[in-house]
């Protein structure tokens, strides 16, 4: 039963923000939508940072179209269109306790974000990706408490690319947490286009 109460625990309140960056015209918002339905859960908060100020007036009527949604907007200026320091924004606006960093061609087939804060609760001292198998060399997905994500020092600043920055970020939960790959989650791909 404890176990079960754990899951129901998770649906009341997952306590989770997911990080989502929009740092070029080729990052599409309309990518978003088909993720909308597992962000509508309980104690979930999306927060996009974006660096293009003329998907602002877009992006705000898209997620006015979803209220049940706990939106975050913050837009960065171009001048900083630095993976690492998008995200080390984004996340100091975060209210929650577990922190998702999810890749914007990334489709949910199922409940990844509940998946993973499950995972927490189950492994303490631990932080969770989803591997992209036999195309990207770094997580796409990464979900670390926020704690843990300050201990660290959240991304390395000087490094702008994203799949240098995640890898190093891996590399440092790593020192600290025990990793653990969640082999049940199911996605496809919006793009093959690398990030």
């Amino acid at each position: 039963m404890g176990e079960i109460n754990k899951y129901l625990n998770i649906l009341s309140n997952h306590n989770l923000s997911i990080v989502i960056v929009l740092r070029s015209e080729s990052d599409k918002i309309e990518t978003i939508v088909d993720n909308v339905k597992y962000f509508q859960q309980n104690g979930i908060e999306i927060i996009i940072v974006f660096t293009n100020i003329k998907i602002k007036r877009q992006l705000i009527c898209f997620t006015e179209k979803f209220p049940l949604i706990n939106w975050i907007i913050v837009y960065a200026s171009s001048i900083n269109n630095n993976f690492s320091v998008l995200v080390n924004v984004a996340t100091k606006y975060s209210t929650k306790k577990y922190i998702l960093l999810s890749s914007n061609i990334i489709i949910f087939k199922n409940n990844i974000p509940c998946l993973l804060r499950y995972s927490a609760e189950v492994y303490p001292k631990t932080y969770s990706i989803v591997e992209v198998r036999n195309l990207y060399t770094y997580p796409l997905i990464i979900m670390v408490s926020k704690k843990d994500l300050i201990r660290v020092g959240y991304l390395d600043s000087r490094i702008k690319n994203p799949e240098f920055a995640l890898i190093q970020l891996t590399r440092k939960l790593d020192s600290i947490l025990r990793k653990i790959v969640l082999a049940d989650a199911h996605y496809s791909y919006k793009s093959y286009k690398k990030i």
